[in-house]
């Protein structure tokens, strides 16, 4: 319902950046210069829309190549059995990212790694009220 919420539950915690929606509706642009697709059009304010983006960290997978731009760069990993919780913050950015990978992967410190996120796991909220826009 709200970005509290969406933090406390889970864990780790959800990954919350500032952004933009697109002047289409069609995409949310994060730090660093990338733009995930949205899976539907969400109607936005002239000139676009300033808005909370949230992504859990499970739902961000390793890619082979990250052509929207999404990658990060590892500051820590940790390996918790059956996950890996890795620790870093947006290419080019200071703006911090944790995801959770499935099996035990060994990363090093400083490893730029590639990411997706599929089009339906990304949240959006109001950056007034922190309520909840939309969410797939």
């Amino acid at each position: 319902a709200n970005t509290f919420v969406a933090g406390f539950i889970g864990s780790p915690a959800m990954n919350f950046f500032d952004a933009r929606v697109t002047d289409e509706g069609t995409a949310v642009e994060l730090p660093g210069e990338v733009k995930l697709t949205l899976p539907q059009k969400v109607t936005v304010q002239d000139g676009g829309q300033a808005v909370i983006a949230g992504i859990r960290p499970e739902h961000i997978d390793l890619a082979a190549e990250a052509p929207n731009g999404l990658g990060i760069i590892v500051d820590q990993s940790e390996i918790l059995g059956a996950d890996t919780l890795v620790h870093g913050h947006l290419v080019g950015t200071n703006v911090p990212l944790t995801l959770r990978l499935t099996d035990v992967q060994q990363i090093a410190r400083q490893t730029k790694l590639h990411l997706a996120v599929a089009p339906g796991k990304i949240h959006l909220f109001d950056p007034q009220n922190r309520r909840r826009i939309c969410a797939w």
